[in-house]
């Protein structure tokens, strides 16, 4: 690795899968600062088929915003930065345009040893393409069969506690090794084996010469015990080798770079997890992109990194549409016009020209209706990894964060943050007291790979220019009648002036608090709410954070939900709009 006090400049490129960015940070009055963007599309398809192509466009913008020279006559980079100016110390990249890895998943008990490898195949940007079981409907001829049908990337193995039953797991595997027979060997799966270890040397000898094994540790050692981390630290390795490292152009790109060129999910994990040690938080992380979205979290010093793998806003909006269904996707959006076909319409030219802006109103309201779908699927995967607890007390809802960090290509470009935060608290309803900031120019991503070399630099950059304080979000958990008060507020100004209001159940509240400014809120919910603090009906006072939203206080009651009639539930989507402020 290049030596880190030597690095004063550093170019470091996003490569999602729509748009790539490149960002300049630089030495500015003694501290590291984001200094420009360059942006252009992502070039892995037909006509660029290489991706440093996009790479090189979005510096030669970076170039004609900074007046500075990056690359040579030879098209490559100036490294280090040389006394005239040109070039740079120092280049990482993250990438999140390689297709996910597509899965079949064999294994003996759904509930037990099968449910821990759906848990960690949530953590990797996978498609589980199917599920073959031991017994049950199937045989080992439709096992076969759908394993040849498919050609996954990847076989994920599990069954049987330490200790247990062999033979069983062995029947799995001879359906494995038949199917890897049948098929070309170029699109033969490989192995991974995460059960019982007993079983590793029969399942080594029934697929020897055919398909590669790759053993690790049991998911499920004891039925009371549950370890995913090998399995995902392996699927990880092999999304790297089997689908970042085939992308055309990738060695080139990887050879700028000291260090390995990171995947963005786990890039965006990494900041997030920076945050929450730094400030000892219950830190939650959305990151809405083209072709995926992505959940990053700490509670209570746990790191959890989901991924939506296809659920998108752009690459990935047929996937939603398909996922979510064309009515679900729909019941989001207000226009008179949109018919299903309509929005399916459009979600599908969305797909198609993923950097398409929509101008039209109905064209931004699907799009911010894919973006709640997308949230709301890759949700549904999260919850079962966060455990219930103080900070977690309704098992259906999601925890109590202290911060939710919002990034990624849709939200942050939104010219209304009140469209952001509504996509927000429709898809995710979080609940209790929490601080909401949005990652405003994509920085967050990028950031974690500037860590490997400088971890100055990121930290600076963090605090100084990646993120924007919106405000504070303020959920009560419960239900009540419409008009009914949900909580009274009283809210003290830094200047002593102070604002009381009661908010009914149904609404939104708004109340102004500028950027920068802290102000004392008393809450005291009714009986039926719950804010966070230990029980129904118990209020207290808090220091909150403004910013561009002020305080948000959400009383439409969690779980939310929206109206039958169509007349209805427009009318109530309307009124939301509204109250927050678009």
């Amino acid at each position: 690795m290049a030596d880190s006090y030597a690095i004063e400049s550093i170019l470091a490129a996003d490569c999602g899968a729509s748009t790539t960015r490149v960002f300049l940070l630089d030495m500015v009055d003694d501290q590291y600062r984001f200094v420009a963007c360059g942006e252009a599309p992502t070039t892995i398809a037909a006509p660029g088929n290489d991706i440093v192509i996009g790479v090189i466009q979005a510096i030669r913008q970076l170039e004609s915003i900074t007046g500075k020279r990056f690359l040579d006559d030879e098209l490559k980079l100036i490294r280090p930065e040389r006394s005239d100016g040109s070039g740079v110390d120092a280049f990482v990249a993250t990438v999140s345009a390689g297709p996910p890895l597509r899965v079949v998943l064999a294994g003996l008990v759904p509930e037990m040893s099968v449910a821990s490898a759906r848990k960690a195949l949530t953590r990797v940007p996978t498609l589980l393409e199917g599920t073959i079981a031991l017994g049950g409907d199937s045989d080992p001829t439709e096992q076969i069969d759908l394993i040849r049908q498919i050609a996954p990337d990847v076989v994920v193995m599990v069954g049987g506690t330490e200790g247990g039953a062999v033979q069983a797991i062995g029947a799995l595997a001879d359906a494995v090794a038949l199917a890897g027979k049948l098929l070309e060997r170029e699109r033969r799966p490989e192995l991974v084996y995460a059960g019982n270890v007993n079983a590793r040397a029969l399942l080594a000898e029934k697929v020897a010469g055919v398909i590669n094994f790759h053993p690790v540790d049991n998911v499920r050692p004891r039925l009371d015990v549950e370890q995913v981390g090998p399995l995902v630290e392996e699927l990880e390795t092999l999304y790297a080798d089997r689908k970042m490292a085939r992308l055309p152009g990738f060695g080139r790109l990887s050879a700028w770079s000291p260090v390995s060129v990171v995947p963005g999910q786990r890039a965006f994990g990494q900041i997030v997890q920076f945050v929450a040690d730094q400030y000892g938080l219950n830190v939650l992380g959305v990151d809405v992109g083209s072709s995926q979205t992505v959940l990053a979290s700490v509670l209570n010093g746990e790191f959890v990194l989901t991924v939506g793998s296809g659920w998108g806003v752009g690459l990935g909006a047929a996937r939603v549409l398909s996922d979510a269904s064309a009515s679900g996707v729909s019941r989001w959006v207000i226009g008179e016009d949109a018919s299903e076909n309509e929005v399916k319409s459009i979600s599908l030219t969305k797909a198609i020209y993923p950097r398409s802006s929509a101008m039209a109103a109905l064209g931004v309201e699907v799009e911010q209706a894919l973006a709640r779908e997308a949230l709301r699927l890759t949700a549904e995967r999260a919850m079962p990894a966060w455990e219930t607890d103080t900070h977690r007390p309704y098992p259906d809802l999601a925890p109590f964060w202290d911060v939710i960090i919002l990034s990624g290509g849709f939200l942050p470009r939104q010219a209304n943050f009140a469209q952001s935060a509504l996509v927000l608290l429709d898809a995710l309803q979080p609940i209790g007291v929490c601080t909401l900031v949005v990652d405003t120019i994509g920085l967050t991503k990028v950031l974690g790979a500037v860590g490997a070399i400088q971890p100055m630099a990121a930290a600076q950059v963090l605090e100084h220019d990646a993120l924007l304080t919106l405000g504070t979000l303020i959920c009560p958990v419960g239900t009540a009648r419409e008009g009914d008060t949900a909580l009274r507020a009283r809210l003290t100004y830094p200047d002593k002036q102070v604002l009381s209001l009661d908010v009914p159940y149904g609404s939104i509240e708004v109340i102004p608090l500028e950027a920068g400014r802290k102000a004392t809120l008393e809450l005291r919910p009714s009986r039926q709410f719950d804010i966070g603090w230990g029980r129904k009906g118990r209020g207290a006072v808090a220091e909150v954070d403004g910013g561009p939203l002020g305080i948000v206080i959400d009383a439409r009651g969690r779980p939310l939900a929206l109206p039958d009639g169509q007349d209805e539930r427009r009318r109530v989507l309307q009124k939301w709009r509204w109250d927050i402020g678009y």
